[in-house]
């Protein structure tokens, strides 16, 4: 005789692996396109002023690879926290219970990593801008010390 409650619980187990590698690729792929944009961004070429857009886009490489590790342990540490042999209904209560509490904070840290790459999108723009303007600022101080000096050597 088939028992049938054994096999509802390793489809319920098999679904909830599928999902967790679902999510586990979906942070994974979110990971890369930031990355991606992170250096895109990092990358942007601004005249003059050079050294301190290096360290920006070093650091942009570091969060970018520290964000990929961290997304594999964590699809590697759900998948293993999740893979636990479900034995009462009891148990499949409270792993959904805590499967639920533990995708609200995957998409809370997804939310939270999004608003600070927006924050740090925002930080780099103004870090441009303020370098075209002391590009710009320097720019003028040399045109006017060279109207300066066209000035003096007319006057001797």
């Amino acid at each position: 005789m088939v028992n049938l409650k054994n096999h509802r619980s390793e489809a319920v187990f098999s679904i909830l692996n599928k999902l967790v590698i679902f999510f586990g690729i979906l942070v994974l792929i979110a990971g890369f396109i930031l990355g991606a944009e992170a250096f895109y961004i990092a990358k942007a070429s601004v005249h003059e002023l050079t050294g301190s857009i290096q360290t920006l886009k070093n650091a942009m490489r570091i969060l970018w690879v520290l964000m990929v590790v961290m997304s594999i342990l964590i699809t590697i540490v759900l998948s293993l926290t999740i893979v636990r042999p479900i034995k009462r209904k009891k148990e499949l209560s409270y792993l959904s219970t805590h499967f639920n509490s533990t995708i609200l904070k995957i998409g809370d840290s997804v939310q939270l990593f999004d608003t600070n790459i927006a924050m740090m999108q925002q930080m780099g723009n103004e870090l441009a801008s303020n370098i075209t303007e002391t590009a710009s600022t320097i720019n003028r101080i040399q045109t006017l010390a060279q109207t300066e000096s066209v000035t003096e050597t007319m006057e001797n």
